[in-house]
């Protein structure tokens, strides 16, 4: 196939392993909220805030412990599978999952003993029974993330859905609402997680003996440590400061006296709501790593696989952040309770802040495929930089609505940062004359939506026609200004022939 044909930008790859992580992502988000809003509604708010603070404790805890060598796996195994060199690669896999599970392992004896210095800082006597028990996940949590990276190494993107698509939300989300019914509400949240966890580990090994069996034949020697550490060791600091990213909100808000556990409860739902317009990015994602890593000295082919992704994501959020950005207290009431209606300010920020993040497209993966992981440490770290001082600047005087705006103007510092990076280094840049256009298409909708909901009285009509308003009219201006091009069509031919329907091509084709 020729350098210029479409195939060439990493289209069929992109499109097939894309595709699959999407509509994981899709049911897995789907399982996720069935639970939320089931767990909001049988639990108080303050009884989920308080999950949700020993979650993210465990949470931050396993991103120091484990030291992120996992993020490895997806770096140097492809490179030894080209040249099948599977000995390598096997070692590779022991030994970081041996550092993994010894460190976290260590981690649960250090959380058990800080439970109650952790209980008092937060001023909360209910973290002293849910930490211990949920500290146990730590190891399990780790080896999940070992045996998900090898799959998305090996391009086996199937099994990475089935683990974290729908066997992890969909265990937790039935263990749990049998233990609330049962009686048990924030006892049944801990061991629901717990269990579920555990029952994804084992079965991560299960599917390796079965789909990746060479893992398991032959001996092991251990890998050398020194490449696996300095490609590793800045991921180390980014994964905890990345961690601290999803969970310093958490932590400033169950802080200070201004917030309680009902604040957090409401900004955690406000925050799982808006973070699914992430959907799209990290659904791409996952197989842009290795994709990067197998062209690395080619810009020109990079850039333009760069390109169509950041471009495809942004065609696929936009329409979901417009929905969320015009009716966010008709979505939080409904959804989950009158209480959480209260998190739509923060919303509304948290929206904007990761259609940012999805507008540039996978940025932080073709940093790490290119090898700058002390690039990807630099903006991992300014990003809660900014995060941090705002929030402990803002929390105080506006509570959840601070928060959002720490992490929204934090997001947009890192990524703007890894976009000039690139630019800089290599001369990528995720932005074509057709993404313009696709921003274009984005400003009817806002109008006629907005409209829309000064019109419709009714909530429930309102959150069931508002999708499609926006939708349709987006649909058309998408159209008027022709973004779609030779890659959108191949996209939609191949899911015709594996589907046998036509499911877009009717619409990217039509004059």
């Amino acid at each position: 196939m020729g350098e210029n044909t479409p195939d060439d930008s990493g289209v069929t790859t992109l499109a097939t392993q894309g595709g699959i992580t999407f509509f994981g992502s899709i049911i897995g988000r789907g399982l996720g909220f069935v639970f939320t809003i089931g767990v909001t509604k049988l639990v108080s708010a303050s009884t989920f805030g308080v999950y949700s603070l020993g979650l993210a404790i465990v949470l931050f805890t396993k991103s120091i412990a484990d030291l992120s060598v996992y993020r490895g796996i997806d770096y140097y195994i492809p490179q030894y599978l080209l040249d099948e060199n599977y000995d390598e690669a096997r070692n590779l896999f022991a030994t970081i999952s041996v550092i993994a599970l010894l460190g976290t392992g260590l981690a649960v004896i250090v959380l058990w003993s800080f439970t109650p210095y952790l209980s008092s800082i937060f001023g909360e006597d209910r973290l002293t029974a849910i930490l211990p028990v949920l500290a146990l996940a730590l190891p399990f949590l780790s080896f999940r993330d070992v045996t998900v990276r090898m799959f998305i190494a090996i391009k086996q993107l199937r099994y990475r859905v089935l683990l974290t698509n729908l066997l992890l939300p969909g265990g937790k989300l039935f263990i749990t609402l049998v233990l609330i019914f049962a009686g048990y509400k924030l006892q049944g949240l801990v061991l629901g997680y717990l269990s579920s966890i555990i029952i994804v580990a084992f079965a991560g090994i299960v599917y390796l003996r079965r789909r990746v069996s060479w893992l398991f034949n032959g001996s092991i020697e251990g890998a050398e440590l020194n490449n696996l550490f300095s490609y590793a060791l800045p991921l180390v600091f980014a994964g905890v400061i990345h961690s601290t990213i999803s969970q310093i909100d958490f932590f400033i808000i169950g802080y200070y006296p201004n917030t309680t556990s009902e604040d957090l409860a409401i900004y955690k739902v406000a925050n799982l709501l808006g973070i699914n317009l992430l959907i799209f990015l990290n659904s791409l994602a996952p197989v842009f790593k290795p994709m990067v890593t197998e062209v690395k000295q080619d810009d020109q082919l990079l850039n333009s696989r760069y390109a169509l992704a950041a471009r495809w994501i942004l065609l696929f959020s936009l329409p979901v952040a417009l929905t969320l950005i015009l009716a966010p207290r008709t979505y939080l009431s409904l959804l989950f309770t009158r209480v959480y209606a209260a998190g739509s300010g923060a919303l509304i920020i948290l929206v904007l802040g990761y259609l940012v993040n999805s507008s540039v497209g996978p940025e932080g993966m073709v940093l790490e495929g290119l090898g700058f992981t002390k690039l990807t440490l630099a903006n991992t770290a300014l990003i809660v930089s900014v995060n941090a001082v705002l929030d402990i600047l803002l929390i105080p005087r506006l509570g959840i609505l601070g928060a959002a705006i720490g992490t929204a103007v934090g997001i947009t510092c890192g990524v703007t940062a890894g976009v000039l990076e690139l630019h800089y280094l290599r001369g990528l840049f995720p932005f074509e004359k057709r993404t313009i256009y696709v921003f274009l298409s984005g400003v009817p909708p806002l109008s006629v939506g907005w409209i829309a909901t000064i019109l419709i009285d009714s909530k429930l009509l309102l959150a069931v026609s508002l999708p499609f308003i926006i939708l349709g009219t987006y649909l058309i201006f998408l159209r008027i200004f022709n973004v779609f091009g030779e890659e959108d069509r191949l996209v939609a031919e191949l899911l015709e022939k594996k589907t046998g329907i036509d499911l877009i091509g009717w619409f990217i084709h039509s004059k």
